[in-house]
C-alpha cells in the first residue's frame, strides 16, 4: 500500500466512522495499520472504533500503547472514559463520535415517594397550623384569667 493509498484509506476511514459503519473503519484502520504501524492517528481512530464497538478492553490497551509512544491527550480521555463507563467516546476538535451528555436530568422519584413527600407537607403543615392555634388559645386564656 503506497502512501497516498493509505491516507485516502484513512479518510475513507474516518467518513465510515462519522456514518457509524465502525466494523467497516476498523477493517480499513487494520489494513493502513499494518502496512504503517504505530501512527497515533490510525491507532486512535482504531482506538474510538473499538469503543463503539463495545470492545473497551481492547480499546483501552490500546490507548495505553499510544499514550507509551505519544503525548496524546485525546487517548487518556478516551481511557478513562472507558475505564468510568461514563459513556460513549467523543473525539475533541473533531465532528465525529458521541459526546457525552452536558446535562443529565435527575432521575424523578417515584410515584410512592411523591405521595409520601406531600403527605409530609401536609402534616408539618397542620402542625404549624395546630401550634398556631394553640399560641393563641393559651394567650386568650392567660388574657382572660390572668
Amino acid at each position: 500500500m503506497t502512501a497516498s493509498e493509505a491516507k485516502e484509506n484513512y479518510f475513507t476511514a474516518e467518513k465510515l466512522y462519522r456514518q457509524g459503519q465502525f466494523a467497516s473503519a476498523l477493517e480499513m484502520l487494520d489494513a493502513i495499520d499494518k502496512a504503517y504501524p504505530k501512527q497515533k492517528n490510525i491507532m486512535l481512530l482504531r482506538a474510538y472504533c473499538l469503543a463503539e464497538l463495545y470492545r473497551a478492553q481492547q480499546a483501552v490497551m490500546l490507548c495505553d500503547r499510544i499514550l507509551g509512544r505519544f503525548d496524546c491527550p485525546e487517548a487518556h480521555d478516551l481511557k478513562m472514559r472507558l475505564v468510568k463507563n461514563d459513556g460513549l467516546p467523543s473525539m475533541p476538535g473533531r465532528d465525529y463520535g458521541t459526546p457525552l451528555p452536558k446535562h443529565v436530568s435527575k432521575p424523578q422519584p417515584s410515584r410512592f415517594r411523591q405521595f409520601l413527600y406531600r403527605v409530609l407537607v401536609v402534616l408539618i403543615d397542620l402542625g404549624v397550623l395546630l401550634g398556631a392555634i394553640s399560641l393563641v388559645t393559651w394567650s386568650i386564656l392567660y388574657a382572660i384569667y390572668g
